[in-house]
């Protein structure tokens, strides 16, 4: 067995765990590329929750936000929660 193996699994759980948490909480989080910085707040989070379609996923490669209809990797993203 390949050690590590859902490693980048277990770091993309934590992170959507982290990033859903701060916005029920009432935070406004910003995911932030070199190029674009995306603000989502607490009453976007729950228009997307209310739609059924995840706004934030894990998978076995990495965490994805939704963008339209597909999803966009945040793996090397950062983050501000204000």
């Amino acid at each position: 067995m390949k050690a590590g193996r859902y490693l980048i699994w277990a770091q993309a759980r934590q992170l959507v765990a982290a990033l859903e948490a701060a916005l029920t909480a009432g935070c406004t989080v910003y995911v932030c590329t070199y190029t674009r910085a995306t603000k989502i707040t607490p009453a976007c989070y729950a228009r997307w929750q209310a739609s059924g379609r995840p706004l934030f996923r894990a998978s076995m490669s990495g965490a994805y936000m939704a963008s339209g209809r597909t999803y966009v990797c945040i793996d090397y993203c950062s983050f501000r929660i204000d």
